[in-house]
């Protein structure tokens, strides 16, 4: 791939759409978006991806495309709220934004989120673009349709699903973030691997740990996004055979919720998965090997013990906040879980698993005392 070079991917999602994918395309997002007519753009950001990256291409809009509005929002998980969503949406109105306008989201995850839904709710649905600018949203978030914020007890409740009239990511951006966020990314990456296609794991960790840095983007992200796109083509819906992809997430979000963002999203799916897994193995659908290949390949991006207190996140408070997750059915939360590395569970038909609530708490256990033992050895 070439700087410059748009390339194309078609999203398998309903209705799909295109993911457009390069490094430096800043100016032919110009030209893409001049291609649709609008009234005006609202271009809705926050300030450290705005001052990255942000800065320029808006300007740029603003001398190519006849109008155009900044607004900002705060990309704090804390903020990932109804109030923030009820204050963007009111600050769109008074900018008198109209069912022929189009807004753009740039930023990471929450910000494409929280616009997503804002445009879904506007009117009853306004014309949206993502320009995500994590690799974490470029790879995972934003190839979806969930648009959502946080209740007031869990993540994620309150949301629908939405399409943008297409995906924009400059693997450019990518660039600037750290090591931690960045990661993210693999860790979905390697939950792929995981639930659907375990000859994945080998590339993906070629691809990190040997790829030129200068091509260690482009190919980690073509990995990733294929690998979730092929998943997606079984089921577009992301409510049937790709609810697999929300595996380690009913832990996980838990846990990302809990303690308020300080643990990050990836870091959280990375506990989550070896939450999981321990649950397999208590079942007798994983072996101990398969639990430990697991830890050996998510600690390195889950290792965070400053930001996981012991107080806050005990196996009791991650059991309750599980019972808020937003799978949540008549039958009560039930689980992803794996039948063997690369394979799923899937007992009756939906992918999911109904377990004991003593089963998920020892398994929350078995994962804490691991988890507290590695904290202590450094």
């Amino acid at each position: 791939m070439n700087a410059s070079e748009v390339n194309t991917i078609r999203l398998n999602l309903e209705p799909a759409v295109s993911m457009y994918y390069g490094t430096g395309i800043g100016e032919s997002f110009i030209k893409k978006i001049q291609s649709c007519a609008c009234d005006r753009i609202y271009f809705v950001t926050e300030k450290t991806a705005y001052e990255l990256h942000g800065r320029m291409l808006y300007e740029r809009l603003l001398k190519k495309c006849t109008a155009a509005e900044l607004v900002f929002i705060s990309s704090s998980e804390k903020d990932k709220n109804m109030e923030q969503l009820d204050r963007l949406c009111s600050c769109l109105i008074e900018k008198r934004i109209s069912k022929d306008s189009i807004i753009i989201s740039f930023g990471g995850g929450m910000v494409c989120n929280i616009t997503g839904l804002a445009a879904a709710l506007l009117y009853r649905g306004i014309r949206y673009v993502e320009i995500p600018t994590t690799f974490l949203a470029m790879t995972d978030s934003s190839v979806s349709h969930k648009q959502a914020v946080n209740g007031r007890s869990g993540k994620n409740q309150i949301g629908t699903y939405y399409a943008p009239l297409f995906v924009w990511a400059d693997l450019q951006y990518a660039a600037t973030e750290s090591r931690r966020h960045f990661c993210g990314g693999v860790v979905e990456g390697i939950k792929n691997a995981l639930i659907s296609d375990a000859g994945l794991l080998q590339p993906l960790q070629e691809a990190f740990k040997n790829t030129p840095e200068d091509k260690r983007t482009e190919r980690l992200f073509c990995l990733i996004v294929h690998s979730k796109n092929r998943i997606l083509e079984k089921d577009s819906s992301e409510k049937k055979a790709s609810v697999i992809l929300e595996y380690g997430h009913t832990f996980g979000h838990a846990v990302e919720f809990l303690t308020e963002g300080n643990v990050i999203h990836g870091e959280a799916v990375a506990m989550g998965m070896c939450m999981a897994a321990e649950l397999g193995y208590i079942l007798g659908t994983l072996e101990e090997k398969e639990v430990a290949l697991h830890y050996e390949l998510l600690r390195p991006y889950m290792y965070a013990p400053e930001r996981f207190p012991e107080w806050k996140t005990g196996a009791e408070e991650i059991f309750h906040a599980i019972q808020k997750d937003n799978k949540r059915t008549k039958d009560g939360v039930k689980y992803v879980l794996l039948d063997g590395i690369g394979q799923c569970m899937n007992p009756d038909g939906d992918y999911q698993v109904k377990v004991e609530e003593a089963l998920v708490k020892r398994a929350v256990e078995r994962f804490l005392e691991k988890y507290q033992a590695d904290a202590a050895a450094v």
